[in-house]
């Protein structure tokens, strides 16, 4: 009964020691984590503010080509 005990016992420290590497090298790495939500935040403020300039040189451009007087209050927004 001993010798089974030891032997349980040794193959479970012979997996732990197998796993821990393992363990070691996962994907846990949280600095990558927040640098890769960093980027996404970065390119979403970049992408709202080109959509919101567009919008606005849109407008103006259709002011523009209405042949309208008064478009020189769309660029004081």
């Amino acid at each position: 009964m001993d010798a089974a005990m030891k032997a349980d016992a040794e193959a479970a420290r012979r997996t732990r020691d197998e796993i821990a590497p393992r363990k070691e090298r996962g994907y846990d790495n949280h600095a990558t984590t927040w640098a890769g939500l960093a980027a996404v935040v970065v390119i979403a403020a970049l992408g709202l503010f080109i959509t919101f300039r567009l919008i606005e040189e849109s407008r103006l451009e259709d002011c523009l080509l209405a042949h309208r007087q008064n478009c020189d209050s769309l660029l004081d927004r």
